[in-house]
């Protein structure tokens, strides 16, 4: 399979303090089945999970709506104590869209995160592709 994306893809490093973490408020955050199992035994994120349909569940969002794994400096609590490797498929894949179109992959980023935006809207140099 070919894969086409822009370069600026490579240049996002997520920054909550940055855009105050809109991505972490007002979402219903699935949890998918396997995410589930890792947090399996960690009573702290376990508390925060309530079941869905499927055998998924959902992040319990706190009443302002935000996400109960925020810290103070609008980053994820579970990234930093847990590793990336712990957050959930939509927490890990977002702002990045994939698009298949037959046997060719396109690669970007949503214009919804602000971190993203900036790089796709204010580049410093002209897009490239790989």
């Amino acid at each position: 399979m070919k894969c086409i994306r822009p370069t600026y893809i490579n240049d996002f490093k997520c920054d909550g303090k940055t855009c105050g973490s809109r991505c972490c408020k007002g979402w219903h955050v699935t949890v998918d089945n396997e995410t589930y199992q890792k947090y399996c035994g960690i009573d702290e994120i376990m508390s925060q999970l309530e079941p869905a349909d499927n055998d998924l569940h959902f992040v319990k969002m706190q009443d302002d709506f935000k996400c109960p794994f925020l810290d103070g400096d609008s980053l994820c609590k579970i990234q930093k104590q847990y590793g990336e490797e712990y957050l959930t498929k939509i927490c890990h894949s977002y702002p990045r869209v994939n698009y298949r179109l037959g046997d060719v992959l396109e690669q970007s980023l949503t214009l919804t995160c602000p971190v993203a935006a900036k790089l796709i809207l204010l580049p410093t140099e002209p897009m490239q592709f790989e």
